[in-house]
């Protein structure tokens, strides 16, 4: 006795020997009930059993449904991708001082003057009567100074007689240099006083030098030793 498929049955196999690639004709009939020799007069073709199927290397026939229905759920699978490490503190200031735009240092130049004294005696240690000879220098590490003075004053005991490199006055115990119009940035000026140690004792100096640019003045101050004549 037989029965047929339905219509579903039959489109439901089909397709399944469609994605397989199973060269196979069906026969309308029990499936179920129909043995290997059956099928085979049925369809023609010989039909292997699972003892067959398994000693030949081939899966069953469920197996490879479930294996198709797996593959066309699952979808493609990407190729792994190593983890890229977490930058550290150092490599992001590093990437971000070479991303930074070059900066160029200016050396700014000084606003205003900056008048420097350089005295020097011909001597420290005098005795009375002796001549003694100061040598100044003024240099301008700053902007141009404009009418720069300069002036030395002395305690009693040094009397100025002379002056040199610029036009001066002299007056007792001064000795003051006409304004110089102008003094450029690094420029110099060089002065020179020659006075006499009227006394002993320790007698005290002082430098002052000014420009019309400055509030003030910029001073120096020192000491000579005036021994006695007559002392060895």
């Amino acid at each position: 006795m037989t029965r047929s498929f339905s219509m579903a049955s039959f489109s439901m196999a089909a397709f399944v020997a469609g994605v397989l690639g199973l060269g196979m004709s069906w026969s309308v009939g029990d499936a179920t009930a129909a043995g290997p020799a059956e099928v085979a007069r049925s369809t023609g073709k010989p039909v292997q059993s699972n003892a067959s199927t398994a000693a030949s290397g081939r899966r069953p026939l469920a197996v490879r449904i479930a294996m198709a229905d797996k593959l066309k759920s699952e979808p493609p699978s990407s190729p792994a991708v190593a983890a890229t490490p977490p930058a550290t503190e150092a490599a992001v200031e590093r990437a971000a001082a070479a991303d930074a735009p070059a900066v160029k240092t200016v050396a700014r130049k000084p606003a205003v003057p900056r008048l420097l004294i350089d005295c020097e005696e011909s001597t420290v240690d005098a005795r009375q009567g002796d001549w003694i000879r100061w040598r100044i220098t003024i240099r301008n590490a700053g902007a141009t100074a404009h009418h720069v003075v300069a002036t030395l004053y002395f305690a009693e005991g040094i009397e100025p007689l002379a002056a040199e490199g610029h036009g001066h006055s002299l007056a007792t115990g001064e000795a003051k240099f006409s304004p110089i119009a102008r003094l450029g940035e690094d420029d110099s000026v060089q002065l020179e006083v020659t006075g006499r140690a009227a006394r002993p004792g320790a007698v005290a100096y002082r430098v002052e030098v000014g420009c019309r640019d400055l509030p003030g003045h910029v001073a120096r101050e020192a000491v000579i030793l005036v021994r006695p004549k007559s002392a060895e």
